[in-house]
């Protein structure tokens, strides 16, 4: 379930009831949820998530939840200039896992990347891989994608 809850301007775009029910609803049916810090924040109604490690102890909140698993998406983390890092938390052993890739430079084509990974991972999910696979086979498709895109002028 990739939770699009909060516009890239910042607004969100859900009411609070239906963020509530995809708490009680959704996320208990889910294999695995994939919030950017942005809806993290807003889901765990916390003011900021500022580092990997809060990135972890939100992933471990969220997955209280009921998801089997959760990848907290850190493109928006502060101070992230060179490198993002998403954060996969097993939901039943609350271990948590860093996913860290270089950020390409002089790139602005990275609208909708994190609907790209979420959707990607279930494509991935829906041929039979595990999670840890999925996530690992989707962040190498989306920063391919980011980098080989970075020429274009669109």
């Amino acid at each position: 379930v990739d939770p699009v809850m909060v516009s890239t301007s910042g607004h969100t775009l859900l009411e609070d009831d239906a963020i509530q029910s995809l708490k009680d609803e959704l996320f208990p049916c889910a294999t695995l949820i994939t919030p950017n810090l942005p809806e993290a924040r807003l889901l765990l109604g916390v003011k900021d998530i500022e580092s990997v490690a809060a990135m972890e102890t939100g992933a471990r909140q969220l997955a209280a939840m009921g998801p089997r698993w959760v990848l907290v998406k850190g493109g928006h983390l502060p101070g992230s200039d060179q490198e993002a890092t998403d954060i996969l938390c097993n939901g039943e052993t609350g271990e948590c896992i860093q996913f860290t890739s270089k950020l390409v430079a002089n790139t602005n084509h990275t609208h909708g990347t994190g609907c790209t990974l979420a959707s990607s991972i279930a494509a991935h999910l829906a041929r039979g891989l595990q999670v840890l696979q999925a996530v690992k086979e989707a962040k190498d498709f989306v920063s391919g994608a980011i980098a080989s895109s970075a020429h274009l002028a669109l």
